[in-house]
Formats: C-alpha cells, structure tokens, sequence
C-alpha cells in the first residue's frame, strides 16, 4: 500500500531530523497518528513509542542509549510536552505567603534532616 502525500512528507521529515540531531522526540499532542504509525524510511532508525508508562519507555530505550554516540532513534509521545507550571505573579506569590506565615511559626529541625 503506498502512503499518501502527507504520510510521505512525515516521514522524511522524521528521517532529516534523525541524520540531523540523531535523536528525535515527536510530540503528538492531537494523537493525529495512532500508535505512531509513520516509520523512517531508514531500518537504521529505532522507533520507541510511548504506551502509557515514561517508566516502561525509558525500560526499553535504555540499552540504545549507552554507548558514545547517541542512538539513531525517534521517540514517539503521543500527547503535548507539558510546560513548566505558571510563574506565579506577585499577588499570587505575597497570598501564599501571609498564608503560610498566618499558621505561627513552624518548627525546624536544626541538623538539617
């Protein structure tokens, strides 16, 4: 079966990235390819996804990643990178703080432990 237009563009895309950095990560916020479906074109490139644990993930990428050069890989996430959370602004920040010191003064421990 030949891939349509875009699947072909996708998969050159994927495959310039991996000559270019080696290592890939392709977010997939809209899950727009289920289970990743869209393979380099080259049997050079290991394709990992991932099926709901980073654990399970990190598992089996682990032995690609130890050796002096980075593996030829793409690593496929089916949802959006998660941002750091919001800088809290000011107000929010002088709340949380009378908050936490309305409560008295909170016992610490000297040695540090």
């Amino acid at each position: 079966m030949s891939q349509g237009v875009v699947t072909a563009y996708l998969v050159n895309l994927v495959t310039e990235q991996v000559d270019d950095h080696a290592l890939v990560v392709w977010y997939d916020p809209r899950g727009a390819l289920p289970g990743g479906c869209v393979e380099p074109s080259s049997p050079e490139i290991t394709v990992a996804r991932y099926e709901g644990s980073f654990f399970q993930l990190r598992h089996e990428i682990e032995p690609l990643m130890n050796d002096l050069h980075p593996p030829r890989l793409v690593v496929y996430v089916p949802m959006g990178r998660e941002k750091d959370p919001p800088t809290p602004s000011p107000a929010d920040a002088k709340a949380r703080l009378s908050r936490s010191t309305s409560k008295g003064p909170q016992s610490r421990d000297p040695g540090g432990c």
